[in-house]
């Protein structure tokens, strides 16, 4: 069932009782549903029905305090952080106007193994990837400094990942902002033609700490 499917997936990247607010917006009207991230039941039951018919998205980090429907919110209201992640195009004259990306999945996959670190969980969107990098353990903000480190750090990832691309002769996005949403696997992408929002890979032994994630990275950028 898509509902239980898709609160599996949450309570992969959160657990059952994280702190802060879920959001879960839609791209055909702008509007942000918030759920305490604790009932990922309630959530995943309106993910489920928005996405018969809408391009449905979540936001990774959870959020400290429920706004309203009209906004998203910024970096500075993430309270919570799960993983680090990657938007990766694949070439689709019909999806995409950038011409310098990996011409399909497996060349996608190629440059991402240049990186020391696997991702946990790889999302296909239908017309790319959203490789998700799992903590070990949620990151629970203690105060603002927390914030600003995760910033940096998000930051430094997608820097680090930008320039793996470049030298293979593509393009990345830089998708860094911690008020980034991406789409909901299980869901349907309605872009163009409309294709399912599927899992490609979940390995949950690949996860990383805050350390292991800084050492690679200065791999690619030192």
């Amino acid at each position: 069932m898509l509902q239980d499917d898709i609160k599996k997936f949450f309570q992969i990247i959160y657990g059952n009782n994280a702190p802060g607010y879920l959001t879960i917006w839609n791209r055909k009207n702008f509007r942000t549903k918030w759920f305490k991230a604790a009932n990922l039941g309630e959530a995943s039951k309106v993910a489920s029905g928005l996405s018969q018919n809408k391009d449905v998205y979540f936001g990774i980090g959870l959020r400290k305090t429920q706004l309203d429907e009209r906004k998203r919110g910024t970096g500075e209201d993430v309270i919570v952080l799960p993983a680090l992640w990657l938007d990766v195009d694949i070439y689709d004259a019909k999806a995409h106007v950038k011409t310098d990306l990996p011409r399909d999945l497996e060349t996608a996959k190629e440059i991402l193994n240049k990186f020391k670190l696997k991702p946990t969980i790889t999302i296909h969107t239908g017309h790319g990837l959203n490789p998700l990098y799992l903590f070990k353990d949620l990151w629970v903000f203690k105060n603002e400094n927390d914030n600003v480190e995760a910033k940096e750090l998000s930051f430094n990832f997608n820097k680090a990942l930008i320039k793996i691309f470049k030298e293979s002769g593509y393009h990345l996005d830089n998708v860094a902002d911690l008020s980034r949403v991406i789409r909901i696997p299980y869901t349907t992408n309605f872009k163009t033609t409309p294709v399912p929002v599927k899992i490609i890979n979940c390995d949950l032994e690949s996860k990383y700490t805050l350390d292991e994630i800084k050492a690679a990275i200065n791999e690619i950028l030192s």
